[in-house]
């Protein structure tokens, strides 16, 4: 839970032989740290994506690409930092296809209607023994 080792430990990620690509959660990483954790990933040729907090986006950041993403069911991508001119506007994403939808519903377990037994008698008034 510590900073200093969610850095260190997305350094090591990013210097394992068997790994492609790395996502940390960073959200107190300055941009000194970054740009350290950024160089190793060009060195390792590795991807790298941090997260961070949503006062962060206006920190100085050597990613070569930033975004803010907003929604639920509708993505709302704002572009922070490209390369190019900037972009005003932010795509909007559905946050998943008609296909992915149908594959999500068909792997959750069915429910089965199960019928309701009709109460006990003598529960609604006094049952003598």
């Amino acid at each position: 839970d510590k900073p200093a080792a969610r850095l260190w430990a997305t350094e090591q990620a990013l210097r394992c032989a068997e790994v492609v690509a790395v996502l940390a959660w960073l959200p107190q990483a300055r941009s000194a740290e970054l740009r350290r954790l950024h160089l190793a990933a060009q060195q390792q040729d590795r991807l790298l994506f941090v997260f961070r907090t949503l006062c962060a986006r206006h920190d100085a950041s050597p990613a070569p690409l930033r975004l803010l993403v907003e929604g639920v069911d509708v993505l709302h991508v704002h572009i922070l930092k490209r390369r190019g001119p900037p972009l005003e506007t932010p795509v909007a994403l559905p946050a998943h296809t008609p296909r992915l939808a149908a594959l999500l519903a068909a792997r959750r377990p069915r429910l089965r209607a199960v019928p309701l037994r009709e109460a006990p008698r003598g529960l609604d008034r006094p049952v003598a023994a």
